[in-house]
């Protein structure tokens, strides 16, 4: 009987422990930033993360008046995806462009990710090869980027449009511009971290 009476103590505190002080790894991330997760982040990721989405702007709780701020929001591997969707060959560039995508379900929602613009095909075909490198055997992934200012619900499923930015798993980060994985590189090259309203 006294066992089992300290295995249900253990069983009722062990999983409250934030609720007797002790503070958990997303906690710890929204006292330093408090808006820039959108969810949880499934020990993903740091507060360099974070705070590399601070740089240059004005840090916002997230409404659909936010498009400057890029947000995280981190989602089952198995609920997302990533395409190429292929557009025509443009004279200018000399190549097939193709417009990135991703698209990450949960809870009757879908939320898609888009790159800023096209880009060449060969490009597109990198950044897949990447999240699949870096996805696989993954259980979560976190993707990074500004509200992209649509909201619609289609056959009762809410559709939530994002600006990609970046995205990332624990065995990395990929992103859409050189160096903004890194904290450190983006203050060399004169990041002044954002300011709370």
């Amino acid at each position: 009987m006294r066992h089992f009476l300290i295995l249900l103590v253990w069983a009722i505190i062990v999983p409250h422990s934030s609720a007797l002080g002790q503070t958990t790894h997303t906690d710890r991330l929204r006292g330093h930033y408090p808006y820039g997760l959108l969810g949880d982040d499934f020990g993903i990721l740091n507060e360099d993360d974070l705070a590399i989405n601070t740089c240059d702007v004005w840090v916002v709780p997230f409404s659909p008046r936010s498009m400057a701020y890029p947000y995280w929001q981190c989602f089952q591997t198995l609920d997302t995806s990533i395409s190429c969707e292929v557009m025509e060959y443009d004279q200018d560039e000399k190549s097939v462009l193709a417009l990135l995508s991703f698209s990450a379900s949960r809870k009757g929602e879908t939320h898609e990710y888009l790159t800023r613009r096209a880009m060449h095909l060969s490009d597109c075909k990198s950044f897949e090869g990447d999240w699949k490198r870096i996805a696989k055997n993954e259980t979560h992934v976190c993707l990074s980027g500004p509200y992209g200012g649509i909201i619609e619900e289609i056959n009762g499923i809410k559709k939530v449009s994002w600006v990609f930015d970046k995205f990332k798993t624990k065995k990395g980060c990929v992103s859409y511009f050189a160096n903004h994985c890194s904290l450190s590189a983006q203050i060399k090259n004169g990041c002044k971290l954002g300011k709370s309203n």
